[in-house]
């Protein structure tokens, strides 16, 4: 969802029935159908030297050198050796985050996705707080979030808390933005971050601990074992933080300066403790049986809004992910991909607040989400300039609300949602013009019964099933103007569409408000872009830059009230126009250069006297990050390095009316690094907010000052005797 007023307070889940459909467009068919229909002779093979550029690259071989790898690279993929379209999605905006990215300690997930371009991130909260994802304007819930290509996203409420997903097993972060590649099943108007966990490939034992300002402490240990054709790896993280930083408190009189204070954050701490298990085994040097098992168990304390303080409020989170792919390579012919995912997901939240500090009424809800889905994802090449590929996706999910009062439980009604989805892409290359065109089309079906309760909290009984039907369609180009591949021009534009979640229909639980009567958002997402990159002895560059633009129809979006509630509607029409640009460099052996700018313009242009013209909430106009960095200088037998980073946010609003402005900002931030190779040792330490600023991207809902975290890690591997190993996804 988008502006959740008290976003920390992911919890009940409420249904309920809307009924709308959609009609297919005759221009996205007629598109696609051309794009199939072009003669092979327009379509000249290209030259053995030069394979079609938009094909995805294959995975990273492992390493080969028996030198034990740094701790913070786990894999290491450097931009200039390897095609610029990453991922599964050739002419989509993308951006990869590798861990030889970042040189920083407390690290969070939202803080290395606020780094990419197109990307602003709210927070409820200091570090492990809660905080949620905006792609080029979006809401939240128009962002899915893949774990191992398993979704996160819930039918009950969708947008997911980035600080449920922890940093210490993941390899590697995909963020497609405004597209959604075809192999994701499911289509968003937001766009896709797809996490990859770490691949047992080598022989491996990892150990990390640290401390933090504010009553932070973490652990890890990791290890992966490879022989022959089985390679396990496994993984456990521990979080906790006291999270008593100091706050400006006003009083709720924010005309009257004469009342403020400095408070400590009170009632917010955090205990969180995740683990991550995946075995793969090589049937043959073509085919891969992969089992990923991951959990969480999530206990933090709700601080409350504003003045309105909680003590006694608490939250947990649990959630069980667990999924069987099988991957096989030449099963549908020379070149061909076909995998097989079946997955389960489970999710319960518990929320208590026994004295209504929160929710205004005494709470004890217990609240269960399922998820059974299998995933079908299949390519070949059926010419030599062209590649078909196709994907159907199908998943349950059933929501049990559940509230316990006076020692007794009171189960609500449940709710279902049946979803499949199917679709085609084709992948064509015109030699002649160096040009790659890339046509998709993919349908959506939605069966939901849903059930909830009134304002009065009686239980409603389960409605009539309501269907949804929603064509996706799409239109990739992507063009080489020479043979040197340095430079690509991507353009795009499709079509996509969001059904309402549960949370957003039937909300009601002091925070949330839902509306019965919503209606499917839908958008028109289109970029054009292009991107230069060049390596040599001195080092390399990449440079990306792209202009982006949405038409959004009946936008849902979340408008907050007072005290922290909020209640969503469809605003009528949206138009978002915006730039990105971003850099990512090396110089000789030592200097690395990281940055990123976004200008984004999200106007509501409804037919709202109040908000018609507005920028649209949580939407900041301006964000930009850069971090200068010196590595791997060598000191005797240690390793040494330096950083410092800078990130700005401005032109942001909390209301539709733009009466709320959030001040601009300015954050610095720096920090050292210590290694010692052969021992394989590192010890880093980071600063965050060196101003100390007292900020907050929500109204009552404050954000940490001045910060210093310091972790210590520790890797040793060896490599395995065979080459089974490099057989991988």
């Amino acid at each position: 969802m988008s502006e959740r007023g008290g976003g920390q307070n992911n919890r009940a889940r409420r249904a309920g029935n809307s009924a709308r459909g959609t009609a297919i467009s005759r221009v996205a068919v007629a598109s696609l159908a051309a794009s199939l229909a072009l003669a092979p002779a327009a379509f000249a093979e290209p030259t053995p030297d030069q394979p079609p550029p938009t094909q995805s690259p294959s995975p990273a071989p492992a390493p080969t050198s028996r030198e034990p790898p740094r701790p913070y690279e786990t894999v290491v993929v450097a931009p200039i050796t390897r095609d610029p379209a990453v991922g599964d999605d050739p002419s989509a905006a993308t951006s990869m985050v590798t861990s030889d990215r970042t040189p920083r300690s407390g690290e969070s997930l939202s803080q290395l996705l606020s780094e990419m371009p197109g990307t602003a991130v709210t927070r409820y909260g200091g570090f492990g707080g809660s905080a949620f994802l905006s792609l080029r304007g979006s809401t939240w819930d128009q962002v899915r979030i893949y774990v191992d290509g398993v979704p996160l996203n819930l039918a009950a409420g969708g947008a997911v808390d980035l600080s449920s997903i922890a940093l210490g097993s993941i390899e590697r972060i995909e963020v497609y933005r405004a597209m959604s590649p075809i192999t994701a099943g499911t289509s968003a108007l937001g766009g896709i971050v797809a996490i990859t966990t770490r691949q047992p490939r080598v022989t491996t034992g990892e150990a990390e601990t640290g401390l933090g300002s504010f009553g932070t402490r973490f652990a890890s240990a990791g290890g992966a074992l490879a022989s022959g054709p089985v390679r396990v790896y496994a993984g456990l993280h521990l979080l906790g933080v006291r999270g008593d930083f100091p706050y400006h408190w006003d009083n709720a009189t924010s005309s009257n300066p004469s009342d403020d204070e400095i408070r400590l954050r009170a009632n917010n701490e955090l205990a969180q403790g995740d683990a991550v298990a995946r075995a793969a085994v090589a049937l043959s040097p073509m085919r891969e049986l992969q089992l990923s098992l991951s959990g969480i168990d999530r206990r933090q304390q709700l601080p409350g809004y504003g003045v309105h303080l909680a003590s006694e409020a608490r939250l947990t989170t649990l959630r069980a992910v667990g999924s069987l792919t099988y991957t096989g390579r030449d099963d549908l012919g020379p070149g061909g991909r076909l995998q097989v995912q079946a997955y389960t997901l489970l999710t319960e939240e518990r929320f208590w607040d026994p004295l209504g500090q929160i929710s205004f009424k005494q709470s004890d809800s217990h609240d269960r989400t399922t998820t059974v889905g299998v995933t079908l994802r299949a390519s070949r090449a059926a010419a030599a300039w062209l590649k078909v590929a196709g994907v159907v996706d199908a998943r349950s999910e059933r929501f049990a609300p559940r509230d316990r009062r006076d020692g007794m439980d009171f189960p609500g009604a449940p709710s279902t949602r049946l979803f499949a989805a199917g679709g085609i892409e084709a992948d064509a290359w015109w030699q002649r013009l160096r040009l790659g065109v890339i046509p998709s089309l993919r349908w959506e079906l939605a069966r939901d019964v849903h059930s909830g309760r009134t304002a009065f909290d009686e239980l409603l009984p389960a409605g009539s099933p309501v269907l949804y039907s929603r064509p996706i369609a799409r239109l990739g180009l992507v063009q080489r103007p020479t043979e040197n591949p340095a430079l690509t021009i991507k353009a795009n534009i499709g079509r996509y569409a969001r059904q309402p979640s549960f949370l957003e229909l039937y909300g009601n639980n002091g925070f949330i408000l839902g509306d019965p009567d919503l209606r499917p958002e839908s958008a028109i997402n289109g970029d054009v872009g292009v991107g230069w990159r060049k390596g040599g002895p001195a080092g390399w560059l990449a440079v990306d830059a792209a202009a982006f633009g949405a038409a959004v129809t009946d936008l849902i979006q979340f408008e907050q009230t007072g005290y922290g509630r909020s209640h969503p509607e469809n605003v009528g029409r949206a138009r978002i126009l915006g730039v990105e640009t971003s850099v990512d460099g090396q110089l000789g052996k030592h200097g690395r250069l990281i940055g990123q700018f976004t200008f984004t313009d999200a106007r509501d242009t409804s037919t709202s006297a109040s908000s018609r013209g507005r920028q649209l909430p949580l939407r900041p106009r301006l964000r930009a990050y850069g971090r200068p960095e010196i590595r791997a200088v060598d000191v005797g037998p240690l390793r040494s390095g330096i950083y410092a980073d800078v990130d700005v946010t401005s032109g942001n609003f909390l209301d539709t009316s733009n009466l709320a402005e959030v001040p601009a900002r300015v954050l610095f931030g720096a920090g050292a690094s210590l290694e010692w190779p052969r021992g394989g040792l590192r010890l880093t330490a980071s600063l965050q907010n060196l101003g100390n600023s007292l900020i907050s991207d929500v109204t009552g809902y404050p954000l940490p000052g001045r910060a210093l975290y310091v972790t210590l890690a520790g890797t040793t591997s060896h490599q395995p005797e065979t080459e089974q190993e490099r057989i991988h996804p």
